[in-house]
């Protein structure tokens, strides 16, 4: 199902740090069933969402290869990548406004959530030119 297999287990790794108590209980059932290829266990009807989410955010941590930028240490990279990511990958992100924080980080200015919500490109690009800055 995975490329990497300790790849992936690293990054459920990381999918634990933060999590609620009942995200964190689908994780270790998450690990269970791909460690044993997901044939042992059925998944319960009580985590299938959670199991879903898991497989979207391990799916798209996967496409970024050896680029792990959520685990950086630098919150504008991680702003950076999780803008342009529809998958909730950064950890500490518990509601809209830590969201939102997290973007005003980067672009060094307020956010408003309708911005964000009708005006994501403009944000995009304000944040490509904030990045180029970064990096140079």
């Amino acid at each position: 199902m995975y490329k990497d297999f300790e790849s992936t287990l690293e990054n459920l790794k990381y999918l634990e740090e933060g999590a609620s108590d009942e995200r964190l209980i689908a994780i270790k059932i998450y690990e269970i069933k791909l460690r044993e290829n997901f044939s042992a266990i059925p998944f319960s009807r009580n985590y299938r969402k959670e199991f879903s989410q898991i497989t979207k955010a391990l799916t798209a941590m996967e496409k970024y290869g050896d680029n792990k930028w959520w685990k950086s240490p630098d919150k504008r990279i991680v702003a950076y990548y999780q803008l342009k990511e529809p998958i909730l990958i950064a950890n500490g992100i518990n509601s809209e406004e830590d969201y939102i924080h997290l973007f005003e980080i980067l672009l060094k200015r307020h956010i408003h959530h309708q911005e964000l919500r009708y005006c994501k490109d403009n944000i995009i690009e304000e944040a490509e030119e904030r990045y180029k800055e970064l990096i140079s």
